[in-house]
């Protein structure tokens, strides 16, 4: 699955752009984790393509493939809003939480960098990302971007 979406990620979400782009993967992340992802967007959300989509997407994809290795969860959700000149993309699932600290802190030395990769990710669009877990309640993630560096 990584292969794949690697190959034809930056393609689709540079033409199509990036909502076409997760609900492609999403399509193909259900079948092989059996995990259902919900999504919700405004009435009048304006794609986002070329580099800011590709951005968002690699961190969207990251935070689901994490759902799918490690969380155990029953169910996830999208939610994409808009709101004070700022888009808000929250990412949740209801699987087994984890400690944060502890897994930050062990990152480099566990190869596990998924979390510390998306963080700097988002900092390159100018955004901030807040992670929050609770063991045994799950997961949310929640981006801020502002809108003015989704269009520069």
């Amino acid at each position: 699955l990584r292969d794949l979406s690697g190959e034809l990620s930056f393609f689709w979400t540079e033409r199509k752009g990036l909502i076409f782009s997760v609900k492609n993967f999403i399509r193909r992340f259900e079948i092989i984790y059996k995990i259902p992802v919900n999504i919700l967007l405004p009435n009048n959300f304006k794609e986002i393509n070329g580099f800011q989509g590709l951005i968002l997407f690699r961190v969207i994809q990251e935070a689901l493939y994490n759902i799918g290795k490690h969380s155990k969860a029953k169910k996830a959700k999208i939610i994409f809003k808009k709101c004070d000149g700022m888009l808000l993309i929250t990412i949740e699932d209801n699987g087994t939480g984890f400690n944060l600290q502890k897994t930050l802190e062990g990152a480099f030395f566990n190869d596990n960098l998924g979390l510390v990769f998306m963080k700097e990710k988002i900092k390159s669009l100018k955004g901030k990302i807040e992670i929050r877990s609770l063991i045994g309640k799950g997961t949310k993630i929640k981006i801020f971007i502002p809108y003015n560096s989704l269009t520069e």
